[in-house]
């Protein structure tokens, strides 16, 4: 797919037609040789709880859409960067759909979403996407715990007093000590918690490095992690300054913008003073994310300087950068420009220069323009949509003035959604409507209707935001009104401030030939050995049993093979063996190496992310617990199970085909995949399927065979379940309403779907997102479900 809608224009600029760009096949090739591949995952929520399912659908646009053809997504815990678990899932002509399920082991706390396709440039993947979620549980654990700054670091006093609380539920002390880790200053030390459940800690303050407290808690079964950033008595911040264009000038009028950040480059609202040689002249401020703008003229051989109003600061004064004598000041009008950009080029001396526009992969505007008076205005006409620089030049391209601005920027809406009523009784049908507007080709989306307080606005992504700023962009603030590109002031603001994450023109002007891309592709291979690790020297005959098809390999005379991907298509939640089918197998073993999960483990560390996001605190374990209309399913299931042993006597959990029952006697039961509290069908016996008594016969796959693995092949996507909650004695306490992967929605049709409340009383969110063949789609809806019987 491409965004970017070109359309060959003859356009008079000044009353000269624009030239050819000579740079033109150079902004071509140097943006060759930048992946610019985008992958973007709509999951349907981003707080979870244990036991839950993950939804997903993933969009890809690139140039090579058909050689992306595996989507891997692993969860990976932020405390430790431990890989919780991981899928593939098959990705056809850009588009990928799966799910996953919350095991009911994985402890609470902030985790992330890891997703890439199976191509990679010089090692990393060309596409890659993270998502920030949080688990919560609706369990009741063994104790709870907080932690409290009891006395804060001053200036005469540099430790900060700490206390660990550990108590029961009831607030009781506990009969044992609890297990205390602790890191700090990278730096880890255990101890125990005192006959009161406490741990006082003193921890110095830090010159330089991370004040972040993190706390591993294990009491017999049970675990969780806490942390707090510890707070300075003093500290630096870090104060940036962009005049537009890129310098100041001296006697002309100059547009600057500035940034204020903490040590944790958290963003800064506060005032400061503007000094000209020590005499204040303006007060200026920044807002919510820390940046500010101010309009002045510098005048010759002074100095500039801002003052910071903030009593925390250790230094408060930073001084503007250095006035030039000569040079361009660039003022652009309408930075959100609709089909128009008009922009101001102040001169201090007349002169020739070239005028560029372009997004460093192409040059869309080019023109030379003769600079007679010391304010020339220009209008330029604008025909594509998305991110874009302004770039001014002399005859050997070198940079002049220089700004970002955003082409055709359209804040109306595309989609339409909207629901027959706004507020809606426990376990009442919703019937929701979607028409397209302003698009004339069809488009695929995926719906996800959920508890409004299952989104963390932090952690918030669209597909609109992420492709045009986030995907583009240096780490950006995240908008405090949902989504980012939709907030003008917010998109004006980082364009003042932030660069392009992969270009500059720098770089683009050094290149003397064009960046070699190695593109790879991950596999799945392996190799059969001895039973005591030693090579062998035969081919060996392997299968694989477990999908819909079987697969038949012959290794190597070493023992080596490729897994063929597409061959390992696996159903939700079965597991796929490899066989060695020889009569010796007892004598051979098999030793997998799956270069995706190599992968995970690597990037599992890195900080990569594109929103800017706090160090997490959690400095009260009841944070992580959900609200009591929320957990009411687990803890019926909890009481259910007492005393009614003999009734499900089968084992824990599924058996080798996958096949489960739930507590109400469900095989295979849509609302409780993964529970902990799910057993093994027992063949003879009878369970409800579908609203049918049915007797269960033997699992056709009991794994009784010797000699054999598992793998981790292609997983099919599970669907999501409509129910109508029917069966009264059956709860339906289900944050996710409703969720469709794909479906294909056109112009001047309305598509109505329809889907039935629970029994969680809330506000609930209706999320629209996905991509056409000229646009990306973003639109959100809300509702009410009540108590209310009228």
């Amino acid at each position: 797919m491409r965004i970017f809608l070109l359309v060959a224009i003859l356009l008079f600029f000044g009353g000269k037609l624009i030239a050819q760009d000579p740079m033109a096949s150079k902004i071509a090739t140097y943006g060759q040789g930048k992946a610019d591949d985008f992958l973007f995952i709509h999951y349907d929520k981003n707080v979870y709880a244990n036991n839950e399912m993950i939804y997903f659908t993933g969009y890809l646009i690139s140039p090579n859409i058909a050689d992306h053809k595996v989507l891997s997504v692993a969860l990976i815990r932020d405390a430790d960067s431990l890989v919780i678990q991981e899928r593939k899932f098959l990705m056809e002509s850009g588009i990928s759909f799966g799910s996953l399920i919350i095991p009911d082991s994985v402890l609470v706390g902030n985790y992330h979403l890891l997703a890439y396709t199976n191509l990679l440039l010089n090692g990393n993947p060309m596409a890659i996407f993270k998502q920030p979620i949080t688990i919560k549980s609706g369990l009741e654990p063994n104790y709870k715990a907080s932690l409290k700054i009891v006395k804060p670091a001053t200036a005469i006093q540099s430790n900060n007093s700490v206390l660990l609380s550990v108590t029961s539920n009831d607030n009781r002390f506990l009969p044992k000590p609890t297990s205390v880790t602790y890191s700090y200053n990278g730096k880890t030390h255990q101890t125990k918690t005192d006959g009161f459940g406490q741990v006082a800690l003193q921890l110095p303050i830090l010159k330089n490095g991370d004040q972040n407290l993190k706390i591993k808690l294990k009491y017999e079964k049970d675990s969780s992690f806490m942390n707090i950033v510890l707070p300075k008595s003093k500290y630096k911040a870090s104060v940036k300054f962009y005049p537009e264009g890129g310098n100041i000038i001296d006697g002309l009028v100059n547009n600057i913008a500035w940034e204020v950040k903490d040590e944790r480059n958290a963003p800064m609202p506060l005032k400061a003073i503007l000094y000209e040689n020590g005499f204040g002249i303006d007060t200026l401020e920044t807002n919510s994310y820390g940046i500010g703008k101010f309009r002045f003229l510098p005048a010759s051989q002074k100095e500039y300087h801002l003052r910071l109003v903030h009593s925390e600061l250790i230094d408060s004064n930073y001084f503007l950068p250095k006035t030039l004598q000569d040079g361009i000041a660039l003022e652009v009008r309408n930075a959100l420009s609709s089909d128009t950009l008009n922009f101001v080029l102040r001169t201090t001396k007349p002169q020739n220069v070239f005028v560029r526009l372009h997004n460093f992969r192409e040059s869309f505007v080019y023109a030379p323009v003769e600079l007679t008076n010391h304010q020339q205005n220009i209008k330029m006409p604008i025909n594509f949509k998305g991110l874009a620089t302004l770039t001014v030049t002399d005859s050997l391209n070198r940079p002049l003035a220089e700004r970002m601005i955003f082409c055709n920027y359209d804040d109306t809406k595309a989609l339409i959604v909207a629901t027959d009523q706004e507020n809606y009784q426990k376990r009442k049908k919703v019937e929701l409507k979607i028409n397209l507007e302003d698009i004339e080709q069809e488009a695929i989306v995926s719906i996800a209707c959920v508890q409004e307080n299952r989104i963390e606005q932090g952690k918030m992504n669209d597909i609109q935001s992420y492709y045009y700023l986030h995907n583009q962009l240096e780490q950006l603030p995240a908008s405090i009104s949902g989504n980012a590109l939709l907030n003008s002031a917010y998109v004006k603001d980082i364009l003042l401030v932030k660069g392009w994450r992969k270009y500059s023109w720098a770089e683009l002007s050094n290149m003397k030939a064009p960046t070699k891309l190695k593109i790879d592709s991950l596999v799945l291979s392996g190799t059969i050995v001895k039973s005591n690790n030693k090579p062998i020297n035969k081919s060996v005959s392997i299968t694989s049993l477990g999908n819909n098809n079987i697969a038949f390999i012959n290794t190597d005379v070493t023992g080596n093979f490729d897994v063929s991907l597409p061959a390992t298509l696996t159903p939700f939640d079965k597991k796929l063996y490899l066989f060695i089918t020889e009569n010796n197998r007892l004598n051979y073993q098999i030793n997998l190496n799956d270069g995706y999960s190599n992968l995970n483990k690597r990037l599992a560390k890195s900080s990569f992310s594109s929103v800017f996001q706090l160090p997490s605190t959690l400095v009260n374990s009841e944070e992580l617990k959900l609200t009591s209309k929320e957990k009411v399913l687990q803890l019926r299931e909890v009481v259910i199970t007492k005393g009614k042993d003999a009734l499900f006597s089968g084992k824990y959990g599924a058996n080798a085909c996958g096949d489960y029952v739930c507590l109400y006697n469900i095989l295979n039961c849509r609302n409780h995949p993964g529970d902990s509290n799910n057993t093994q069908p027992i063949p003879g016996r009878q369970y409800m399927l579908d609203g049918v008594k049915i007797t269960y016969q033997k699992c056709s796959t009991e794994d009784e065979k010797i000699g054999y693995t598992m793998i981790n092949g292609l997983s099919m996507h599970k669907e999501f379940y409509v129910d109508s909650y029917q069966q009264p004695e059956e709860p339906a306490y289900f944050s996710t309403l409703y969720w469709n992967y794909a479906i294909g929605i056109s112009k001047g049709q309305t598509s109505t779907i329809e889907f039935y409340t629970g029994d969680i009383t809330s506000r609930f969110k209706i999320i629209v997102q996905g991509m056409s063949k000229k646009d990306l789609i973003y639109q959100e809806h809300s509702f009410n479900v009540t108590d209310d019987k009228k």
